[in-house]
């Protein structure tokens, strides 16, 4: 059985725990606020990579009746800080159908420069069960994405860099009819108390936590990136849950996985580049040439409609604009 299946059992099974603690959120100290409007929600995102020590908190706002999920939460601030990257699948074809592979973070948001992907590891995994060199009817011609994989990856790291933060695996059920979950494989060399990252599908997975402000009235949500309405109010952790290879005893929080609420103490006034770049206002916007990107991380055109977007000039260099009504 999946031990997936299992996270809200393993509790009572007498597994290691070390000594419980709680939080309880304030809305006036967080810093790092994306999106407009009279509702708000808080993100936040609890690492288990042996160096983590804390919890990193950012605050959503949207207007009206608009529906919103973790996805567009962690779409707008990718692109809006450019400290935070994530790793997403479209693992069905339903409009919800997708799954959240990996997130990092790093104060110097240099994630995908240091990202990497261990091909030779993921073919030899006998846990995936996608085949890379998947032939055609004639057992000749290669369908699969073959030798061609690292290419693939290293193009979907280095779009996500330059633009969205958000890193769009390739090999998802839109191209080749099913999705190959190979998370665990997806890795960043050098991860430090500044710079973290966790992925994975069968090593570990992201599970989330939702509730109140108080860590004690969060509640074990699952795998909901993309298919749970979040309400205004809400506060949602996610937590790295490992399945059995914790890299240090700092990271057996509360029990043995991901299971059990987050627990680390929570900063809210960590790095976040976008918070703190120019604000500039534009009131013609026929004719401007760099890439444009929604604060929800889509690829937009001009001319735009009123509201807040991010652009991204030819060296890479991103800055948050605001695009005025026409006069």
């Amino acid at each position: 059985m999946n031990i997936r299946n299992l996270l809200p059992f393993l509790l009572l099974a007498g597994f290691p725990q070390s000594v419980s603690a709680q939080f309880i959120l304030d809305w006036d100290k967080i810093v790092h606020w994306v999106g407009e409007g009279e509702n708000r929600a808080a993100i936040a995102v609890q690492f288990n990579d042996g160096l983590a020590q804390e919890t990193y908190v950012w605050g959503y706002r949207w207007s009206g009746n608009r529906e919103i999920n973790s996805r567009d939460m962690l779409a707008a601030i990718a692109a809006q800080c450019g400290t935070i990257e994530v790793l997403e699948q479209r693992t069905s074809n339903a409009e919800n159908g997708y799954t959240l592979g990996g997130i990092g973070f790093s104060t110097a948001g240099d994630i995908c420069g240091n990202l990497g992907f261990d091909f030779d590891a993921a073919r030899n995994d006998g846990r995936i069960t996608f085949n890379y060199y998947a032939t055609a009817p004639d057992g000749i011609t290669i369908i699969g994405p073959g030798d061609d994989t690292p290419r693939l990856y290293r193009h979907a790291i280095n779009e996500a860099a330059a633009g969205s933060h958000i890193i769009q695996h390739p090999v998802d059920v839109t191209a080749y009819g099913t999705a190959c979950r190979d998370y665990d494989h997806w890795q960043v060399g050098d991860i430090s108390p500044s710079r973290h990252w966790n992925s994975g599908w069968n090593d570990g997975n992201w599970i989330a936590w939702i509730g109140g402000v108080d860590s004690s009235t969060l509640n074990y949500s699952g795998m909901c990136y993309a298919t749970r309405a979040i309400k205004p109010d809400e506060v949602v952790v996610w937590n790295f849950n490992r399945h059995d290879c914790y890299p240090s005893h700092k990271d057996i929080i509360d029990g043995y996985t991901g299971a059990s609420r987050p627990v680390r103490p929570l900063n809210y006034s960590h790095s976040c580049a976008g918070a703190y770049a120019p604000e500039t206002t534009i009131s013609d916007n026929s004719s401007a040439s760099e890439r444009i990107y929604t604060l929800s991380g889509r690829a937009v055109s001009y001319p735009l409609s009123a509201g807040f977007y991010i652009t991204v000039d030819k060296s890479g260099n991103a800055r948050k604009i605001r695009i005025s009504a026409p006069q």
